[in-house]
C-alpha cells in the first residue's frame, strides 16, 4: 500500500496541472484575493472601509481568513485537483498500467485517495504559511500589530482547511472515476459546488424544510468550521447552518462516501470506456 501511494505521488510530481492548481492557482490566487485585494481597497478606497478591512489584513486574523477562503473559492480549486489527478489517468490510459501492477484495485483506489490527502495537506499548509508571511509584511508596512494568533487556533485553521480541501478533492476524484474524464469530472463537481449549494441556499430562505439538506452538504459544513474560526458573515460562500461538530462529522462522512464510491467503481468496472 505504501509503495502504491509513493507511486501515485511520484506521478503527480511530474504533472503540471497539479502544480498549477495547487501552487499558481490556489496558493497564489487565494493569497492575492484574501490579502492583496483588500490591501488595495484599504489604501485607495473609501476611508470609511478602512476600520473594517484592517483587522482582516493582520496576522491575528489568519485563522478566520484562511478557513473563510475554502468553502467557495478553495473548493473550486480542490475539485479541479481531484478531477485532474484521477481523470487524467483515464485520459492517458495509465489507469490500466496501475491496475496490472502488484497492487489490487482496492489498493490503487485507496492509494489515489491517500495521495490526494497528502497533496491537499501540503497545499493547505502552504496556503496558511504564505498568508501568514504576507500578513506580517502588510502589518509591518502599515505600522500595525504583527502579533501572531495563538498556536491552537492556527493549527485548527490548517486542520479545518485541509479537511475541506480533502473533501472537495475526493468529490472531484470520485466523479472522475464515474465519468472517466477529467473535464467532465471538474465540470460536474463544480456544478455541485456552485449551482446546487447556492440554489439550495436560496430555497432555504423561503422553505425552512430545505435547511436539513443544506446541513448535509460539504459547503455549509465547511462554512460551520470557518464561522467557528471567526470568518465574518459576509465572506463569499460562507453558509453555516449547523454547529461545528456536526460540520466536521458531515465532512468526514463525505470522505467515507467518496472513497467508498471510488473503490467500488474501480473494482466493478473495466478500465476501457
Amino acid at each position: 500500500m505504501t509503495d502504491a501511494i509513493r507511486a501515485v505521488l511520484f506521478g503527480m510530481r511530474y504533472r503540471p496541472g497539479v502544480w498549477l492548481v495547487c501552487g499558481l492557482g490556489w496558493i497564489v490566487y487565494g493569497t492575492f484575493s484574501a490579502k492583496i485585494v483588500p490591501l488595495i481597497i484599504y489604501l485607495t478606497g473609501d476611508p470609511s472601509f478602512r476600520d473594517q478591512l484592517l483587522p482582516t489584513l493582520l496576522p491575528d486574523a489568519i485563522p478566520a481568513t484562511v478557513l473563510g477562503a475554502y468553502p467557495l473559492f478553495g473548493a473550486i480549486f480542490m475539485v479541479a485537483l481531484g478531477g485532474l489527478v484521477i481523470g487524467n489517468e483515464y485520459r492517458w490510459g495509465t489507469i490500466g498500467t496501475l491496475l496490472v501492477q502488484r497492487a489490487s484495485r482496492t489498493e490503487v483506489a485507496l492509494s489515489q485517495a491517500a495521495a490526494l490527502g497528502v497533496v491537499t495537506f501540503v497545499t493547505s499548509v502552504g496556503y496558511a504559511v504564505v498568508n501568514t508571511v504576507v500578513s506580517l509584511v502588510i502589518a509591518a508596512a502599515l505600522g500595525a500589530s504583527t502579533a501572531l494568533p495563538a498556536a491552537l487556533p492556527l493549527l485548527g485553521a490548517v486542520a479545518g482547511s485541509w479537511l475541506i480541501a480533502f473533501v472537495y478533492a475526493m468529490i472531484g476524484g470520485a466523479v472522475a472515476h464515474l465519468f472517466r474524464s477529467a473535464i467532465a469530472a471538474v465540470g460536474a463537481a463544480i456544478v455541485l459546488v456552485i449551482v446546487v449549494e447556492n440554489v439550495l441556499g436560496l430555497l432555504a430562505g423561503f422553505l425552512p424544510g430545505v435547511r436539513w439538506v443544506q446541513a448535509i452538504l460539504p459547503g455549509p459544513s465547511g462554512g460551520a468550521l470557518a464561522a467557528a474560526a471567526g470568518a465574518p458573515a459576509g465572506t463569499p460562500g460562507l453558509v453555516a447552518v449547523a454547529p461545528v461538530g456536526v460540520g466536521i462529522a458531515v465532512l468526514l462522512g463525505w470522505i467515507v462516501v467518496c472513497v467508498g464510491c471510488s473503490v467500488a467503481l474501480v473494482r466493478i468496472r473495466d478500465v476501457t470506456p
